[in-house]
């Protein structure tokens, strides 16, 4: 049985496909967008959004009888780590199929990451990519859900954080001091 993040039973609806990640502790599931379970409780730990957010997973579903041009259908995912560059221009570990369900059946593929970058020198709009790091862990901490890997620029971060998810704190290009 698989649970909401409150505890209450979830029924999934139009399941199209399912992959547990590689250390066996989340199961990634299509079914009218994306959910993702913690194996070891069966509680839900995220879930995609439809139009917003830091995991917008966008799509029209809209698929009723006469079907329009806009009826799009999530369909299956995969985890395949492409952060290394072997596949240029393309970053992430969660790759999600999306059927444009019209004449011409175009197909697209998503690309989610479960890293969050950190670097104290960024200035700009902080977003945790590659290109737009959070300045402070503590933003990281912020949205990380359980699983995700927080990657941090080697430096000296001087803040205080509790961290009360399983996620994974990776440093980059160095040491990383927090809370000096």
């Amino acid at each position: 049985m698989l649970d909401d993040e409150n505890g209450n039973r979830v029924r999934l609806y139009n399941v199209q496909g399912g992959v547990i990640s590689p250390s066996g502790e989340l199961l990634y599931i299509v079914a009218d967008g994306i959910h993702v379970f913690d194996l070891s409780t069966g509680r839900r730990v995220a879930r995609s959004t439809n139009g917003s957010g830091i995991f917008n997973y966008e799509f029209d579903a809209d698929c009723t009888p006469p079907f329009d041009s806009e009826c799009e259908e999530p369909e299956g995912l995969t985890i395949w780590d492409l952060d290394d560059g072997r596949a240029p221009g393309i970053r992430g570990q969660l790759h999600v199929l999306l059927l444009d369900n019209d004449i011409a059946d175009d197909v697209y593929l998503k690309h989610y990451t479960g890293t969050i970058h950190v670097d104290r020198s960024f200035i700009g709009l902080p977003l945790g990519t590659p290109s737009h790091p959070f300045p402070f862990v503590t933003l990281a901490n912020n949205l990380a859900w359980d699983g995700a890997r927080i990657k941090i620029k080697a430096g000296s971060y001087p803040e205080t954080l509790t961290i009360s998810k399983r996620v994974q704190v990776v440093a980059t290009g160095g040491s990383v001091t927090i809370g000096k």
